[in-house]
């Protein structure tokens, strides 16, 4: 089967779960975990979403803060557009409920393309993802990950006819002194930029 997403999160325990969309039904995931450094593998739970995605789901992004694992879950809504859904769990990544059902419709996005997501400096996740319509890179802070409200900052322009237009790359990350970085096309022709 076609493996089109998979997030892996690294629990305070050390324990890395794997959450991927699960064999033969693609509105849904299954999480499995290691506790031995990614040596082997071991099912958590099957069909985790209490809610299955609305769509077939595409790429999968996850994180760990303050006592939840936040899900987004990125999927075609049927007109072509990519919209994403966001999930959360309080059972350190077994079961995840559904908070947003369509980005697109409930926060207002426009057509984004593949989420990246990592935990809040002081607890909550930033969620940063490329707009196809409004062309746009921007990054959503969201306090929790049970919490639908958010604020959102641009972060750069868009090309509309960059080569990767239709699935724009974009990654985040925290350095060691709490310093958040985008990675992200730019106005420019094949060219990125980080942002801090």
């Amino acid at each position: 089967a076609l493996q089109t997403g998979a997030a892996l999160v690294q629990l305070p325990s050390g324990r890395i779960l794997w959450i991927g969309v699960a064999f033969g039904e693609s509105k849904q995931v299954n999480v499995h975990y290691s506790d031995d450094e990614m040596t082997t593998w071991s099912l958590a739970s099957a069909r985790a979403l209490r809610t299955p995605c609305s769509g077939a789901i595409l790429k999968v992004s996850a994180a760990y803060s303050a006592g939840e694992v936040g899900l987004w879950l990125m999927w075609e809504d049927g007109s072509s557009n990519y919209t994403m859904s966001q999930y959360a769990s309080d059972d350190l990544g077994l079961r995840y409920r559904q908070i947003v059902d369509d980005w697109n419709d409930d926060v207002g996005a426009s057509t984004i393309t593949e989420p990246a997501v990592i935990a809040g400096d002081v607890g909550g996740f930033l969620v940063a993802v490329a707009h196809r319509a409004d062309g746009v890179s921007r990054v959503y802070r969201i306090s929790s990950a049970y919490d639908p409200s958010q604020d959102h900052t641009d972060v750069a322009t868009l090309l509309a006819t960059h080569p990767f237009a239709d699935d724009t790359p974009i990654g985040m990350w925290r350095d060691e002194s709490g310093s958040g970085f985008v990675m992200c096309e730019t106005l420019t022709h094949a060219e990125a930029a980080i942002y801090v």
